[in-house]
């Protein structure tokens, strides 16, 4: 399964990246190299991926913690706000902003009466993919945190350490391992997400739009295969580096039965911060949502404000075919997809075998090339 889903279009994209004449040749590679263009796309990539999964990560660990460790109020409805962005099109939130802060926005136009398009861009591109990501850090901390034996926390506390020395050397480094899968999940989503920055990355190139654009507007399918393969530099580069940094330490934690009882909680100010955290994280998620909900009903945004119906009759009537079939694919690819990560998961998780490792950069690699080069693998 791994070879027919994996690696076959992989080394279908590689071969067509090296292939010039019917002979192996590196000198798509240099041509890259050699252009600014496309440098600034590969530098504007791997600047981003860091940068969102940075701060992607932050959000989503102290918002794990104000749930799980922070005794704060609402959490479930925190959950369930907290995972809406994983199961929205990434699309979807660049355009909400473009709503918000474009050049006709209703927050810098009609509130602030400027005239501005400076949303578009890195600085969109960052609040985007931050507000899309930070969920999938969430999720990933959130079985850590719950995995830490509150015991642990309790009994240091007994013995008279602080919350924040509790915080600092137990509930921080056994975090570590789940902080940094988070961010390497986050950077290899950023550097491949092509619906965000397409729609509102402007003049900041990055690999996953180049990529694209020879592929289906500039009819390259080499110089596309060979910035689709640069792609899956960092995330080979960023999966070792994770290797390395939790193999310098231990992580596990040996204790008895765990009583999930006398969880420590946070003092009166630090919980009213993280409260208050989660609400400015709610708010915007909801104000996002709220903007394409609250569009969609507008006949024309910033122009005519009345409310109307046509726009959902006329997607029905142009878009029920399409509709009908992305929820096909969905229900045949999800199982499928569901099955593999399982068996997966449970191989690299429970067993210790020869290849492991490499099954382990297998499993990242589809993660990292866009789907764009992908299907060109399968096609070749």
């Amino acid at each position: 399964m791994l070879a027919l889903f994996i690696i076959y279009p992989i080394f279908a994209v590689v071969r067509l990246s090296m292939s010039s004449d019917g002979s192996i040749s590196v000198d798509v590679y240099r041509e890259l190299f050699n252009r600014p263009r496309y440098l600034r796309a590969i530098t504007n990539s791997v600047w981003l991926g860091a940068v969102v999964a940075t701060i992607s990560t932050a959000i989503g660990f102290l918002f794990a913690f104000a749930i799980y460790r922070g005794g704060i109020k609402g959490r479930r409805f925190f959950q369930a706000i907290a995972i809406l962005p994983i199961i929205s099109p990434p699309f979807m939130f660049a355009l909400s902003v473009i709503l918000l802060f474009g050049r006709n926005g209703l927050i810098t136009a009609r509130l602030l009466g400027l005239d501005t398009g400076g949303i578009f861009g890195l600085p969109g591109l960052i609040l985007v993919q931050t507000v899309n990501l930070f969920p999938i850090a969430y999720l990933t901390l959130s079985g850590i945190l719950q995995g830490i034996d509150p015991d642990l926390e309790t009994g240091a506390m007994n013995l008279g350490a602080s919350r924040f020395t509790v915080f600092r050397t137990i509930t921080l480094p056994l975090s570590k391992p789940g902080l940094l899968a988070s961010w390497m999940v986050v950077f290899v989503t950023s550097m491949t997400d092509f619906g965000n920055p397409i729609m509102i990355g402007g003049s900041f190139d990055v690999l996953s739009v180049q990529a694209y654009m020879e592929f289906t507007g500039m009819g390259n399918l080499p110089r596309g295969a060979a910035l689709a393969v640069l792609l899956l530099v960092p995330t080979v580069l960023v999966y070792f580096m994770q290797k390395a940094v939790l193999r310098r330490g231990s992580y596990a934690t040996i204790t008895g039965k765990s009583s999930r009882r006398g969880r420590p909680n946070t003092g009166p100010a630090m919980r009213a911060l993280l409260t208050s955290f989660c609400v400015f994280m709610t708010g915007v998620v909801v104000l996002f949502y709220g903007t394409i909900i609250v569009g969609s009903f507008v006949r024309l945004w910033g122009v005519n404000w009345s409310l109307t119906l046509d726009h959902f009759s006329y997607s029905w009537d142009v878009g029920f075919v399409t509709l009908y079939r992305t929820i096909l694919l969905a229900l045949i690819a999800t199982p499928i997809t569901a099955i593999m990560g399982t068996v997966i998961a449970f191989l690299m998780m429970r067993k210790v075998f020869p290849g492991r490792n490499a099954l382990g950069i297998l499993s990242m690699l589809s993660y990292a090339i866009p789907g764009t080069a992908i299907g060109i693998g399968y096609v070749l």
